[in-house]
């Protein structure tokens, strides 16, 4: 079940009396953690109704008694198991807690959450439970959702930002991207900064984004092919030179200018064909962004140019792996080349 439907069940009391909870965004399981709280037993109660336990310090026997403890002065008593041993390997009495589970008892709310273990369906414990209660996956926001977040978190601070900011804020921070292992617990620190750089500003403005978002490596390169294209390459080579003060890998930044060039090409190809950028996009494994940002470049170039920059970038990379240059000097080379 998508984590949105079953805040609706949770906000409903309709929860089923076993629940297995795992994914990536934390950030959201823990907030419908606390709206389980709140919804079922009531801020007076939380003491005597809701019980954390760690599930690798727990053998089932005790677990199924702490269910069988009736709820005081509340209709339901929240559990919350986590990483239950079970999820990795065989325990005692487990095909007795697999029937319990399935005629659980009805005041209990027992929650099963995995932080630190992967969910394998194949396992007796997952369908036992996709059986007889809910299982819901808390995956990462997809782009709408995201900017929605952020701007109802800005809202909420008494702040306002523009469409062109959030999507400019969500650019830098790379969220989305296909290897980020960012959640939105980074998301709000990064703008819990920028909210204090603004102080009593009303308005969330690009110039204190940048001001204090640190870019990525992925938008230093798209800027640093900008600044080539533009044919302003004193500002490309101090570009380069402001990566490498950060201690950025020479191989890495090589790498990505190749990848850059790469996907310029390719996305020159798939518009010939006539696909759009959300085809882009899923064709070249990147997020929409890029794709947009990929498409606003490709005007400067013709598709000879295009093969040309990616042939020295292959050369680059073939010279400094045989040892013809060095990493340096070649980048700084290319970068006046392109």
């Amino acid at each position: 079940m998508y984590y949105k439907k079953y805040l609706e069940s949770v906000e409903k009391n309709k929860l089923k009396s076993v629940v297995l909870l795992y994914g990536e965004e934390y950030y959201i399981l823990e907030k419908i953690i606390e709206s389980i709280k709140l919804n079922y037993i009531g801020e007076s109660f939380q003491e005597l109704n809701y019980l954390k336990i760690d599930g690798g310090n727990i053998d089932l026997m005790s677990l199924m008694d702490q269910c069988e403890q009736m709820p005081f002065m509340s209709d339901r008593k929240v559990i919350i198991v986590e990483n239950l041993t079970l999820f990795e390997k065989s325990m005692d009495s487990e095909e007795k807690f697999y029937n319990y589970i399935g005629k659980s008892n009805q005041a209990i709310l027992l929650v099963f959450v995995l932080k630190d273990i992967k969910l394998d369906k194949r396992k007796k414990i997952y369908k036992a439970i996709n059986k007889a209660g809910e299982v819901i996956e808390f995956k990462k926001l997809g782009d709408s959702d995201l900017l929605k977040w952020i701007r109802l978190y800005f809202e909420s601070k008494n702040k306002s930002i523009g469409v062109k900011e959030q999507n400019y804020i969500v650019e830098l921070l790379g969220y989305g991207d296909k290897n980020s292992k960012k959640t939105l617990y980074d998301v709000k620190n990064e703008l819990d900064k920028l909210l204090d750089f603004i102080g009593d500003d009303d308005y969330i403005r690009k110039e204190s984004i940048d001001k204090v978002f640190v870019k990525s490596l992925q938008n230093n390169i798209f800027e640093l092919v900008d600044w080539t294209t533009s044919k302003k390459k004193g500002r490309a080579e101090q570009l380069l030179q402001d990566m490498l003060l950060k201690n950025e890998p020479i191989n890495l930044i090589i790498f990505m200018i190749t990848k850059q060039y790469r996907n310029l090409l390719f996305a020159k190809a798939l518009i010939g064909k006539g696909y759009n950028q959300n085809d882009i996009a899923s064709k070249l494994g990147v997020h929409k962004f890029v794709a947009s940002k990929l498409m606003n470049q490709l005007s400067k170039f013709s598709v000879k140019q295009l093969k040309e920059s990616y042939r020295l970038c292959l050369n680059t990379d073939r010279m400094i792996k045989t040892g013809e240059l060095d990493a340096k000097l070649a980048v700084e080379i290319l970068i006046a080349k392109l």
